[in-house]
């Protein structure tokens, strides 16, 4: 492992990056706070014959760059949407990414599988996370940090290798082609909640969006998602809490507004009145993703489904592998050609 901390390690990494490179790992470390910019504090890459660890606070992290844009590069993340926020944060274009945690979800039906869990799968390394929680911005670093840092892009080389070949056997190599093209957009917090959310989501979101242009600030630097989403999640009671535990400060303004909004929408208010064919398509669903082997959610969202059921059908699963096995199957269900039953505690299909 190469501590990169001046200019002469910094440009012995430069080297390396500049020979025969197929790919790199890469990870980030990182401090967030909520309605604040984080503050990257180490950036992990594994090259084909050796371990880096670099630290921003002692050199400029500009080297990178022209790597990171590189699209003869293969840049592989586990779990990588924080790590590309960061990273282009700070001014990186990143070009010809991986994804090892979503390209699991078409491997098997786990979904969002940990960094240790998938070492675990394909190395069969257990790993420690005693140091994630660790305050990285700190310095020095101490050994055991630096080691622990260095594992999460050591052991991704294998994982990475090791699944492509899985892939390949399966033909399913290029099935995520989309998925990892919109990892630079916004995530759907409309598909991380149930349908009796989205008012109280939309109404959040609307508030959000006309503060961020009357302030020039970016809507996640003013209110960050995850907020967003705990408050559609758990409602006015979490809000109430918020605002009698912490320390207010800018967020004051969206949890008085939040608070007055969300007694009309309450998160589980018309349960009841949920379309059982949305249930009837997730039981088939199931179904399917046991079938394939695939995450259900990596074929269909629950909002895919409502909106199939109500007549639209651009949702994404009619269309391509998703359609096939998936999509065919549940036009033939929704037009009457095949029937759910059970046989032995199973479900069974019928055409």
């Amino acid at each position: 492992m190469i501590l990169v901390n001046s200019k002469e390690t910094a440009q012995k990494l430069s080297i390396d990056l500049s020979g025969e490179q197929e790919f790199i790992t890469v990870d980030t470390e990182f401090i967030r706070e909520e309605n604040q910019i984080p503050l990257l504090c180490l950036v992990q890459i594994a090259t084909k014959s050796e371990n880096y660890v670099i630290d921003p606070v002692a050199v400029d992290l500009g080297f990178l760059k022209p790597f990171f844009a590189d699209k003869n590069l293969k840049k592989v993340f586990h779990c990588a949407r924080q790590d590309m926020e960061i990273l282009q944060s700070y001014g990186f274009e990143i070009n010809n990414f991986y994804d090892t945690q979503l390209y699991e979800m078409v491997l098997s039906t786990k979904e969002n599988i940990s960094y240790q869990s998938i070492v675990l799968n394909y190395t069969k390394k257990k790993l420690k996370k005693n140091y994630g929680l660790s305050d990285w911005s700190k310095r020095p670093l101490s050994k055991k940090q630096l080691i622990y840092a260095t594992e999460d892009v050591s052991y991704l080389r294998k994982v990475y290798q090791k699944q492509v070949a899985q892939l390949k056997k399966l033909h399913r190599e290029n099935w995520l082609d989309d998925e990892m093209s919109q990892l630079t957009e916004k995530n759907s917090l409309e598909d991380s909640l149930n349908e009796a959310s989205y008012p109280l989501l939309y109404k959040l979101l609307n508030w959000r969006d006309e503060k961020s242009k009357e302030r020039k600030v970016a809507p996640e630097l003013l209110v960050s998602d995850r907020l967003i989403k705990s408050i559609c999640k758990k409602g006015i009671e979490y809000i109430r809490n918020l605002k009698n535990a912490r320390n207010l400060a800018d967020d004051k303004e969206f949890l008085d507004y939040a608070e007055t909004v969300a007694e009309d929408f309450s998160p589980g208010k018309n349960q009841s009145e949920r379309n059982p064919a949305v249930d009837l398509l997730k039981t088939l669903l199931d179904v399917k993703s046991k079938q394939h082997n695939v995450s259900p959610i990596m074929i269909a969202s629950i909002k895919d489904l409502i909106k199939f059921i109500r007549g639209d059908r651009s949702v994404r699963f009619l269309e391509g592998w998703r359609g096939e096995i998936f999509g065919n199957s549940a036009s033939d269900l929704i037009n009457g050609k095949m029937k759910l039953g059970i046989d032995n505690s199973e479900v069974v299909l019928y055409e």
